[in-house]
Order: structure tokens, then C-alpha cells, then sequence
């Protein structure tokens, strides 16, 4: 039925902004940046090496703003995957992302939260092999 995922949405209260974040701390990469009018801009970014996953940032409407930070309520928004949890951890640090808590080792994986530029949770983990 399905093949693959593409984009998510992600509410922005400015485009500027959270491409600082999401490219400049995290190397997401941006690979598409369209504006359309005064009040549309398109602008997707992805993972290197993923281009056909990613986020699609949308500059949250009037209506909307409440939601920015806040689109999976308490929840994480989404999960990113890595190798080295604490090595990641360690650099996300040195630029200033808000962790939750240090890295927990489980089970089956090492993981971490942290908060985007919005409030957003996002978790961080490394699966054991």
C-alpha cells in the first residue's frame, strides 16, 4: 500500500529561526526553500543522506500560533536515531540545547530528550545491537 514516509509538519513561529536550530545545531540540511507569496513560503529540511524524509516547516497562521512547540502536546514529536547517544548528547550540549535529562542506558537502547527552539521534545536514541 505504502512505500515510505516523506514530511512531517512542523509549526514555526520564523523560518529564520528555526532553520538556526534545526540546520545550524542539529545538520539537518535544507533541501527545498520556496516562497510563494508574502504570506507562504515553502521550506523542507532533511537528514544528509535522507533528502525524501524530513520536516516540512510551515509559519504558523493567527489560529495556529498556540501550537507552535507544543503539536504533540506533552509527547516527543519525533525520534532521531544515532550511533553514538552520549557523543551526541555531548555536542548538542556545547550548543546549547535544553536537555530534559542526561542519557539513560536501558535495555535495548541509550536515549535522551531534549527541547527544540519551540518547546518540541525530541528523543535521541542509540539502539543496542
Amino acid at each position: 500500500m505504502f512505500t515510505r514516509i516523506g514530511r512531517m509538519i512542523l509549526l514555526v513561529k520564523d523560518y529564520e529561526e528555526a532553520l538556526s536550530f534545526y540546520v545550524g545545531k542539529l545538520g539537518f540540511q535544507k533541501i527545498f526553500d520556496q516562497t510563494v507569496s508574502d504570506e507562504l513560503r515553502y521550506v523542507h529540511v532533511a537528514l544528509p543522506g535522507q533528502e525524501d524524509v524530513g520536516l516540512w516547516m510551515l509559519k504558523a497562521g493567527t489560529g495556529e500560533k498556540s501550537l507552535v512547540g507544543r503539536q504533540a502536546g506533552d509527547e516527543p514529536l519525533f525520534v532521531l536515531y544515532t550511533d553514538d547517544c552520549q557523543k551526541t548528547y555531548e555536542t548538542l550540549r556545547q550548543c546549547e540545547v535544553e536537555f530534559l535529562y542526561e542519557p539513560e542506558d536501558s535495555e535495548g537502547d541509550v536515549h535522551v530528550h531534549f527541547k527544540d527552539v519551540y518547546g518540541n521534545q525530541i528523543v535521541i536514541v542509540e539502539l543496542k545491537p
